[in-house]
């Protein structure tokens, strides 16, 4: 689910010399059930509805520093976030441990948070989640900046970790960061599902859709509706390609002008994820709303199909669930 709806902000208030950090998963208030599992299966955290400009929304958070050091980071250096998502988690992180160290003053902790804080994502950056499998099918290239030689000996390509932060005009700030750029070239014909499956686990993907996939009835024709699955990002191809992989999905992803689309109208492709996401009882394996949608998606396909006013019936259900959620 974080690497869906999650989000690590850090606030600094340089008048007052405050910063606070919150842990946070926003969604829609119908799926308030979801967060609550999160929140029992944690044991920490709260969830509000405090919002007043968006009363339709609902939050999962965890505010306390303790609570974030202690319960929260094991996961996430546990179970490495696989999206792009991966470069806030570290940001968040540093400043986390930053702002514990009292060998500085409050005030050179908030301008090294807010140095972090700072710190821009590349349009090619890749969660280092992915190097085990990334290291076997990258070529790569160093590259001069500002009359200096990169070190071509860096082990990942835009990529921050606690090793290397990358950045377009690197500052000298944190001694001990190393700060490299690279271009490089994947080539993708080389992954396959069983190396994937090492690093995306169906559990992830589940959470993952959850957040971000869409079961729609489309037109195929004036007369014809058909099942679709679709998914969007505006960055980390490796991720789409990499479900587009797991869910057997024979097209290709499309490039459109500021982000991904991964989708298909296929029937096997269609049946294929549909046993993905259902358990043997068909019952459906997501947990929260999506469960509802998918469920829906899910029968029509199999008592519906070639019916276009039955499948334009669960359509407008669908729609009208959407909207009303």
């Amino acid at each position: 689910m974080t690497d869906g709806d999650g989000t690590f902000n850090v606030y600094t208030n340089m008048k007052n010399k405050k910063v606070i950090f919150t842990y946070k998963i926003t969604l829609m208030s119908k799926n308030a059930q979801l967060l609550y599992k999160i929140k029992s299966y944690l044991g920490v955290g709260s969830v509000s509805y405090t919002d007043k400009n968006h009363p339709n929304l609902v939050s999962y958070l965890i505010r306390d520093r303790k609570l974030l050091l202690n319960n929260l980071i094991p996961i996430f250096d546990k179970y490495p976030l696989l999206t792009s998502k991966r470069f806030s988690y570290l940001k968040f992180k540093s400043c986390l441990l930053l702002s514990q160290d009292n060998n500085l003053s409050q005030m050179d902790k908030l301008n090294k948070i807010n140095e972090i804080k700072n710190l821009t994502l590349n349009d090619n950056y890749i969660s280092d989640a992915w190097y085990s499998i990334v290291k076997h099918i990258k070529n790569v290239e160093g590259i001069k900046n500002n009359n200096m030689t990169i070190n071509p000996k860096v082990t990942y390509p835009y990529i921050l970790s606690e090793q290397g932060v990358i950045k377009k005009n690197p500052s000298t700030v944190f001694s001990g960061w190393c700060f490299e750029e690279w271009y490089f070239n994947i080539n993708y014909d080389k992954l396959n599902t069983e190396n994937i499956e090492k690093i995306m686990t169906k559990s992830w993907l589940i959470g993952f859709t959850e957040a971000e996939g869409s079961f729609f009835i489309v037109n195929k024709s004036s007369t014809r509706l058909i099942h679709s699955f679709g998914m969007t990002q505006k960055l980390d191809y490796i991720v789409l390609y990499s479900i587009k992989l797991l869910l057997n999905i024979n097209n290709k992803i499309q490039n459109k002008s500021n982000y991904y689309k991964l989708e298909t109208t296929n029937s096997k492709d269609i049946e294929y994820i549909m046993k993905y996401f259902r358990y043997s009882n068909y019952t459906s394996k997501f947990l929260g709303m999506k469960s509802f949608e998918f469920k829906i998606w899910m029968r029509s396909y199999s008592k519906y199909k070639n019916n276009y006013n039955k499948l334009n019936t669960m359509r407008e259900i669908m729609r009208k669930y959407r909207h009303n959620v």
